[in-house]
């Protein structure tokens, strides 16, 4: 998936517990997506490791989100520079990365921006 040379738009979300439904969706998803032998081929990975020492930090050490969040990242490549397949990565990061933030609304406010300032990150 990542060889050199390709095209590549890497893009990141938080999942702040595990939702089987969307997760599900996702895997759906990605294999209508490979059988239609198209130019993009997307991925999803999900990161899960224990959180304990990170949310036993005091929340003002240090600036990032003390949520027990784990990380969602897509990527999609493709071979063809073009500023169509751009758009189209895009779309489908955009698409992929909603499917989470779907299933995440039932456990937190969902923000789709930058992780530190959900509303998550406070409570």
């Amino acid at each position: 998936m990542v060889e050199y040379g390709k095209c590549r738009l890497i893009k990141g979300a938080f999942q702040m517990k595990a939702d089987v439904p969307s997760l599900r969706q996702i895997v759906d998803r990605l294999g209508e997506l490979g059988s239609q032998g198209a130019e993009h081929s997307p991925m999803i990975n999900i990161e899960y490791f224990p959180l304990g020492r990170i949310l036993g930090a005091p929340k003002d050490s240090c600036a990032f989100v003390r949520s027990g969040a784990c990380n969602v990242n897509t990527c999609t490549t493709w071979q063809n520079n073009t500023e169509e397949n751009l758009e189209k990565a895009r779309a489908l990061a955009h698409e992929l990365t909603g499917i989470i933030a779907s299933g995440q609304k039932a456990h937190f406010t969902v923000n789709r921006g930058y992780g530190n300032y959900g509303a998550s990150c406070y409570s």
